[in-house]
């Protein structure tokens, strides 16, 4: 049965995606099966990863057909690591199940039948969209939260932990954790600084210790359709995900909160 991670928060350009590539790439390297899931109509997930988009017709009865979305996984450039792809289409879940009673558990039923063919499962979701975030956050057993070094993100933080509260209390979901890193860190940067220190204060679950940095590498890895390890596996970028990787790894299995 695969633990399930979902990545996400309510700023754009958080590292979201990032993370859902490089940390699935790091789990992949470690022997783990891994399934990459983009859950987001942008497909920002499946375009890092140089996959092709999905079929625009398929993807609006993919999350209601168990054999259709088993037979749309991809394969990757890395041996244990697959990709349910997306594209602008996924939009029209949203429309089409508005009015179900079922509709914030879309994802957690459509993957229950093919948990068992991987360890780990990642889903990658969009800002502000509360249909798919509220979706992923019911399909998962953790949450990934990245805290990107920015003005006025770690505020954008607090209003997204208390969405994801209130969720949980409407819900009674039962998370092992709720994890926050920060992202696009330099050790010289006050503004850096400020960001760990109030994102400390803030949340009084689990805050991992690796802090991934700035790096060039993270970018141009998805402009190349890779995970940085795939890139150059010696950048910053790539030892920072190995490090935040082996903290996953650790945390696993224990409740943190």
């Amino acid at each position: 049965m695969a633990f399930i991670f979902a990545v996400m928060g309510q700023r754009n350009g958080a590292g979201k995606t990032t993370t859902a590539a490089n940390l699935g790439c790091m789990l992949a390297l470690s022997g783990a099966r891994v399934l990459l899931v983009d859950f987001d109509p942008q497909a920002s997930l499946t375009d890092t990863l140089g996959i092709a988009r999905a079929d625009a017709d398929a993807i609006k009865t993919l999350y209601i057909s168990e054999d259709l979305l088993a037979r749309s996984v991809s394969a990757t450039y890395e041996e244990n690591l697959s990709i349910l792809p997306s594209c602008g289409a996924l939009g029209s879940l949203e429309i089409e199940h508005q009015s179900s009673q079922e509709k914030t558990i879309i994802l957690k039923t459509a993957l229950e039948p093919i948990t068992d063919r991987y360890d780990y499962i990642l889903i990658d979701t969009p800002s502000l969209l509360e249909f798919f975030i509220a979706n992923a956050a019911r399909a998962a057993d953790a949450i990934l939260i990245p805290v990107p070094c920015f003005p006025g993100a770690v505020g954008s933080f607090v209003e997204f932990r208390q969405y994801i509260d209130n969720a949980i209390f409407a819900n009674n979901m039962n998370y092992k954790y709720i994890g926050v890193f920060i992202n696009y860190f330099s050790p010289a940067s006050r503004l850096c600084i400020k960001t760990l220190d109030e994102t400390r204060k803030q949340h009084t679950g689990l805050i991992f210790e690796t802090c991934i940095p700035r790096c060039r590498t993270l970018a141009e890895s998805s402009h190349a359709g890779l995970a940085a390890a795939g890139y150059d596996v010696t950048s910053l970028g790539s030892i920072g995900y190995a490090k935040l990787t082996r903290e996953v790894l650790y945390h696993v299995g224990a409740k943190v909160v």
